[in-house]
């Protein structure tokens, strides 16, 4: 039941009253079989799609979050896991390009770094992670990551894109440094 009450002409005043009248236990995640986690995975991370889609980016980082949780909680020892880890991945892929625009850069690492420890020539990760050194000024890290993309895709235009970015940035920084030293020693 809600009420709507007007305080003056610009002002409106809404309560609403909820009663709850039904909690559905579930059974601890701990105990899901694979196949349970997954699913439920696959609907997380969809729903994150369509909140993205709506840049509705905090509620899609959170449902891509709670997919990521369950695809976690397979069974790292089982050796049919290729598809878990490949959908992990595309997870983590996007959790880091919301991290990304929200400038939240040392996440953007973190996170990127998780997936090119299990795909080392993914092309989004090291895009984003080579994005996120730039912001930060690690120049030497970015141009790492950009090389290998460069050696799997040689025309990626995001890869240029970046490419002339970096390149942009460390000549501004080298000049800085030459002369804040050039005063330093003046």
């Amino acid at each position: 039941m809600f009420y709507v009450h007007q305080k003056n002409d610009d002002l409106l005043e809404l309560s609403i009253e909820l009663t709850l009248e039904k909690i559905d236990s579930c059974e601890p995640l701990w105990r899901w079989n694979k196949d349970k986690l997954i699913g439920s995975a696959i609907v997380s991370k969809l729903r994150g799609n369509e909140l993205f889609s709506a840049k509705r980016y905090v509620d899609a980082f959170f449902r891509y979050s709670v997919a990521a949780k369950y695809l976690t909680m397979v069974d790292p020892l089982s050796t049919d896991n290729d598809d878990v880890k490949i959908q992990l991945a595309a997870i983590r892929n996007n959790i880091a390009f919301v991290q990304h625009l929200y400038k939240n850069f040392e996440e953007v690492i973190f996170i990127s770094s998780l997936v090119v420890d299990d795909y080392r020539d993914n092309i989004k990760a090291r895009l984003r992670r080579a994005a996120a050194y730039i912001e930060l000024q690690d120049y030497e890290r970015a141009a790492k990551d950009l090389e290998v993309v460069f050696k799997v895709e040689k025309n990626n235009r995001d890869a240029l894109r970046l490419a002339k970015d970096l390149s942009k940035r460390q000549k501004e920084f080298d000049l800085t440094m030459a002369d804040k030293m050039k005063k330093l020693f003046s």
